[in-house]
Order: C-alpha cells, then structure tokens, then sequence
C-alpha cells in the first residue's frame, strides 16, 4: 500500500474533511483534494487525520496512533510547533504535486499491512 503523510498550518481537521469529501459542484464529483494534487480516488478509510495532542506532533505521539509502524519520516525535520494537522492518505496513484491547498505532502512510502 503506498502511503502519503502530511501537514497543514492552516487546514484544521473539518477543513481536512471538506477538501477530501465528494464536491457536488464538480461535474464528476471529484473532491477539491483530488483536483488539486491529481491522486485517485480517496474513499473513508483511506486516511486519517490527526489534531496535536500535549506535546504537539511527535515521532512517539504519532507512532502509538498511526495503523502502522513509521520509518525516519521527513514530517519530522520540520518545524510542527505551528501544525494544526498531521494526516496520511492511502493511495495508489502517482500524485501531481505534494503542495497545494495549504497542505504539504513529506512523506511517502510502502506499507505491506496495517498494525490491526
């Protein structure tokens, strides 16, 4: 499974949500998210999205609520302090670019299995 991660300085989580639901004024449908960056189809349980806990956005914090072990992610060498997301995004397709609508794309790998 190929799997993107991500943040946002501005994007807060229903932001997130909206710019990855089905937006009835495309002719197709097709999410603002997906005519923005050109990835596939992006259904519910192909990502998920994560608010700051205490200590903000860690490599620990986000490990024990990620579905699955995370290599040396890049996401980490920049500065979160200011985050309001961190998300990741399952999806196959090659993607156009890894910034636009205030989100940045960091990361991308292959998983073969989810933790659960």
């Amino acid at each position: 499974m190929r799997i993107r991660v991500g943040y946002s300085q501005t994007v807060d989580f229903a932001g997130m949500q909206r710019l990855l639901d089905v937006d009835p004024t495309h002719p197709r449908g097709f999410s603002r998210f997906r005519r923005a960056f050109l990835s596939g189809r992006i259904g519910r349980g192909d990502f998920e999205i994560y608010t700051p806990d205490k200590q903000g956005f860690t490599a620990e914090s986000l490990g024990k609520r990620m579905p699955f072990e995370i290599p040396n992610l890049s996401l980490f060498d920049r500065d979160l302090s200011k985050a309001t997301i961190v998300f990741y995004i399952q999806n196959e397709k090659g993607w156009l670019t890894d910034e636009a609508l205030g989100l940045v794309i960091t990361d991308e790998f292959h998983i073969d299995r989810f933790k659960y």
